[in-house]
């Protein structure tokens, strides 16, 4: 067992947090690579080393946003760590199956998201929230949506502005074929006929459904 204050990455938890297999009680850190090396004298922990797997995230928001949690991964260790996430569920489950390697998809192809949208005294603030928080963390970009979809945020926190309340509403939207396709979440009371009116007149100029 290694009993210095330091630890190397040796493999990702199913939540992609890294733990270290050479010493006791270490903690798994979260946005670490395998082969990173990290110095756990210090709260929270540093990283002292990179990992050759270690790539650039693409969306600035990455580390903050919660939406995202392996985009600083190079993609051979990408697609390794998920195509283990299979073997292992697999193995728990006393099946066995060939599993073949990952089917990855280029970087803003996602045409679907689940965004919140929280009014403020100071502004309202859209996006995702911070991992393991309640804490909403406002985006004016997506880099892991398709075009249409990235550039429809500011026309959806419009859209979200003219709902009555003051109370989160959570929202999965669809890029289709024809349009965007959304489906609302809220606990706010029900909206009157003449405020759902301008939300419907709103959105059909806008391709909404």
């Amino acid at each position: 067992m290694n009993t210095a204050k330091t630890a190397v990455i040796s493999r990702l938890n199913a939540n992609g947090d890294g733990i270290t297999d050479d010493r006791d009680g270490a903690p798994a850190i979260p946005f670490s690579a395998p082969g990173d090396e990290y110095d756990l004298s210090q709260t929270p922990t540093v990283r002292t080393k990179d990992s050759a797997a270690r790539s650039d995230p693409v969306c600035p928001h990455f580390g903050t946003c919660g939406g995202c949690r392996l985009q600083h991964l190079d993609e051979e260790t990408y697609a390794a760590y998920k195509r283990q996430l299979v073997v292992d569920a697999l193995s728990a489950a006393g099946l066995e199956a060939e599993v073949t390697d990952l089917r990855s998809f280029p970087v803003g192809s996602r045409r679907r998201t689940t965004l919140t949208y929280q009014p403020g005294k100071v502004g309202a603030a859209m996006g995702y929230f911070r991992r393991q928080s309640h804490e909403l963390i406002d985006i004016q970009s997506c880099a892991v949506l398709d075009p249409q979809l990235a550039q429809a945020l500011t026309l959806l926190r419009a859209l979200c502005a003219k709902v009555p309340g003051k109370r989160p509403l959570t929202m999965t939207v669809l890029n289709a074929d024809n349009g965007l396709d959304i489906s609302w979440q809220s606990d706010r009371d029900q909206i009157k006929p003449a405020a759902a009116q301008a939300i419907s007149q709103f959105a059909a100029r806008n391709g909404i459904m």
